[in-house]
């Protein structure tokens, strides 16, 4: 009788315990729903809020804000153009990509799967080079456009493919030229622009989900992102142009205009003088008539490299790649403390960008688990920046072992080398000086008067006599 209760009470516990596990499931469902819903109302808030964003209305702004920023904004096949016809740009901006990854990356997280999936994505759509080839889309362009393709059950991003920013925008109104908006005050769409087999420029509607839309700067809550060529744009052409008017004088003064004074009236003969006087080069020997005089105008001294210097740095400050990494070269003025301060400064505006595409490809990286059914993991890049105290240790371990004197370690870590605090600018003068009026000669380096009063006695051109001054001499 006892074990009959007993075994009564143990069945009576477990239908307790399903009972409970029912229950908690379905309490999970409801607070799992409860987020669900509360999550959703915040995003409506949000959407909600009482600004608008400055793409839908910067046109009607009561500042006149939207067609001051159109009047000086540039178009993307401007800021291609430029790129292309301009070598300090196509370098500058080729830097700053190909910095970003030329310590590598890597990605990580705790599912295997994932990390094998993403790294799988990364190389379909072309390694390392998908990194440079946006940072380079979207430094010109302002904005960068990457296309996913999608397997055909729509569980994995098999590849992400570039789109040209030249033919890709947000979809616009016609009439007015603004970006369309949803009830959200959000893009409704992307459009692409082609050319087809007639010739004829058509327009394709693309889905918003289907373009994963990439920005180093903006301004504002705007849509579109601003170009690292903008800022310094019309600096950069006025370089350009006179860059050009630097060679067609350069041309003129090797090929002078000919100016001819003569009393002839034959047209005939004339026309005879201005083929031959076309035809002469700087080896032919030329005889004129009595009454023919010959002028040669060609532009004077030009000072290019005066303003030329200005306009390089502008492109310097415009794109914040040092000048001796933009040119390629070692000496490019100022001393090496000051291009390793500058150098620092200019990894850090790397790391930034490198920070932005990391977070960039999270949300790409987010969308495949969420498809796929695995644990988002992250890219990330090695920091190009040189530590230092890597520097610091390097400086001290080679003045020490004898290979570079106490200046040159101060310089590889940036400190200058005057050792009271200030340099001396009047001994530099001084030094200057007296190497310009006494160079290096035998026996005697620059700056040096070594064996200069001994030649002075000896030579049979000097008025310099021993025990006279030259005053006397002269007398």
């Amino acid at each position: 009788m006892t074990k009959t209760i007993m075994a009564n009470s143990n069945i009576s516990n477990s239908k307790k315990d399903k009972e409970q596990l029912v229950i908690e499931k379905e309490l999970d469902v409801y607070a799992k729903a409860a987020k669900e819903m509360l999550s959703a109302a915040n995003e409506v808030q949000i959407k909600k809020a009482i600004s608008n964003p400055s793409a839908a209305a910067l046109s009607t702004t009561k500042h006149d804000a939207g067609s001051g920023l159109d009047r000086v904004r540039k178009n993307p096949r401007q800021l291609f153009n430029l790129y292309m016809t301009n070598q300090f740009v196509a370098r500058a901006i080729n830097v700053r990509a190909d910095t970003m990854v030329t310590k590598g990356y890597k990605i990580v997280g705790e599912d295997e799967k994932a990390i094998e999936a993403c790294t799988n994505l990364i190389e379909e759509s072309g390694g390392p080079r998908l990194f440079t080839q946006l940072a380079i889309n979207t430094d010109i362009a302002g904005d960068g456009f990457l296309e996913k393709i999608y397997s055909k059950d729509k569980k994995a991003i098999l590849k992400l493919k570039h789109v040209h920013p030249l033919t890709m925008t947000f979809k616009k109104d016609i009439t007015t030229d603004k970006i369309m908006v949803d009830s959200n005050g959000q893009p409704i769409g992307y459009v692409q622009y082609y050319m087809d087999k007639t010739g004829t420029e058509q327009i394709k509607p693309v889905p918003l989900d289907r373009i994963s839309h990439f920005r180093f700067n903006v301004l504002g809550d705007e849509f579109t992102g601003l170009s690292a060529i903008q800022p310094g744009y019309d600096t950069i052409v006025r370089l350009m142009n006179m860059e050009y008017s630097a060679a067609e004088a350069a041309v003129k003064s090797a090929n002078p205009l000919i100016v001819v004074h003569t009393y002839s009236k034959s047209p005939k003969q004339v026309a005879q003088w201005a083929t031959i006087l076309g035809n002469i080069t700087g080896k032919d020997e030329l005889f004129l008539p009595e009454d023919m005089e010959i002028e040669f105008k060609a532009p004077g001294a030009q000072n290019f490299s005066d303003y030329a210097a200005y306009f390089l740095d502008a492109v310097v400050a415009t794109f914040g790649v040092p000048k001796a990494v933009l040119l390629g070269q070692g000496g490019s003025g100022g001393n090496r403390a000051e291009s390793i301060v500058l150098t620092r400064h200019f990894y850090s505006q790397i790391r930034r960008n490198q920070l932005s595409l990391e977070e960039f490809f999270y949300e790409i990286f987010l969308e495949y688990a969420e498809l796929a059914g695995f644990e988002a993991p992250k890219l990330l890049f090695d920091d190009v920046a040189e530590d230092a105290s890597v520097a610091s240790d390097q400086a001290i371990a080679l003045y020490e072992s004898g290979l570079i004197t106490r200046e040159e370690a101060r310089e590889i870590v940036g400190l200058e080398t005057f050792l009271s605090g200030k340099p001396d600018v009047e001994g530099e003068v001084k030094k200057s000086d007296m190497e310009t009026w006494h160079p290096d000669a035998p026996g005697s380096a620059a700056g040096k008067q070594n064996g200069e009063k001994r030649a002075m006695e000896t030579s049979p051109n000097s008025t310099f006599k021993p025990g006279k001054s030259t005053t006397d001499a002269n007398m």
